[in-house]
């Protein structure tokens, strides 16, 4: 059976809460998100979940709790870029 996923960029202007609950409206069972990069990462910042812990457990609980699973985690960008857009997409990713 095929399960459907969302990248949750395209609800960039929801809370994580209101993000994860409109997966659920929608029928999505997967989520796609975005830690960075070309991405303002509006719901998953890795440098800020790898800091704190316990926010980490709290969004992982989250998303367990409305049946939802992690599809991907995506980080895309240019760290090939030689400037300043390079370094901080090196760092990101």
């Amino acid at each position: 059976a095929m399960k459907l996923s969302i990248c949750t960029d395209v609800m960039a202007d929801l809370s994580f809460t209101e993000m994860l609950d409109k997966c659920v409206a929608l029928g999505v069972e997967g989520i796609e998100m975005t830690g960075g990069g070309w991405s303002p990462a509006p719901h998953f910042r890795a440098d800020e979940l790898l800091a704190d812990r316990s926010l980490l457990a709290s969004r992982l609980k989250e998303i367990d709790a409305r049946g939802l699973k992690i599809a991907a985690l995506n980080c895309s960008g240019n760290p090939l870029d030689p400037g300043e857009l390079g370094e901080r997409h090196r760092g990101e990713i």
